[in-house]
């Protein structure tokens, strides 16, 4: 049986849950005034899950490539190359600091993102208000005789 670390279980688990009551209620959040932070928060939580449920994929993959190759000792593989492809898979469990980092990896990019949709959102929104202002003010001027 594999068992998957916690530190990359829960994080993926607990966004998935709170988008689950953002998108419950709907009508409170994204058709609020604050929509542009709940749509940049919902994106920041579907980035954040995808980076770590990765990690925790790949963490998945290799115990269980780990496993395969312990189990199949019998004639598949001869010992020197079943303790070859055991130790690449050892390194690549252990070595990789990327996997074990991706919590806070993904809490930076996922930041990132949800800042640069929240920004593009509100210069929309400004430059939106803008031009109807200025079709206000061109109505105003015009004159019928």
């Amino acid at each position: 049986m594999i068992e998957l670390p916690s530190i990359l279980f829960y994080p993926p688990l607990i966004c998935g849950l709170i988008l689950v009551l953002i998108i419950v209620a709907y009508k409170r959040t994204y058709k609020s005034r604050y929509r542009k932070f709940w749509i940049s928060f919902s994106q920041f939580l579907i980035v954040y899950s995808l980076i770590v449920g990765s990690a925790a994929l790949t963490e998945m993959k290799i115990k269980n490539e780990l496993i395969r190759i312990e189990q199949n000792k019998s004639s598949y593989y001869s010992e020197e190359e079943a303790k070859t492809l055991y130790q690449a898979a050892m390194d690549r469990l252990i070595n990789d600091v990327g996997r074990n980092f991706s919590i806070f990896t993904g809490l930076i990019i996922s930041g990132i993102f949800s800042l640069t949709t929240y920004s593009i959102i509100w210069g929309l929104e400004k430059y939106k208000k803008l031009k109807v202002e200025e079709i206000n003010t061109n109505e105003k001027q015009i004159t019928y005789f």
